[in-house]
């Protein structure tokens, strides 16, 4: 799960105010990766997409609070289980 959260700091560093914006497939790589060799893919994805939706959405915060600005990071994180599901179903095929 730490991995997952490395991945998702990495893949927020592409974006604004950082912009280094070459680390995003390095980032998504990562993510493929260990949705292939980890256990539980639809948790790994959701902390993936949680993790990097905090850091990304952080200056909503500043505009409607912090409860809303985690609710959002929670359900962008749920928006991201159906990938894992894939990735379960796609490793049992191969």
């Amino acid at each position: 799960m730490f991995f997952q959260a490395l991945a998702g700091l990495i893949y927020s560093l592409s974006f604004k105010p950082v912009g280094i914006w070459f680390l995003a497939p390095f980032a998504i790589a990562l993510q493929v990766f260990l949705l292939r060799k980890l256990r539980f893919p639809e948790i790994q994805s959701f902390i993936f997409a949680f993790s990097s939706s905090l850091i990304i959405l952080s200056w909503s915060k500043t505009f409607v609070g912090v409860l809303p600005w985690v609710a959002l990071s929670i359900l962008q994180g749920i928006l991201a289980i159906p990938v894992g599901r894939v990735a379960r179903i796609t490793s049992r095929c191969s």
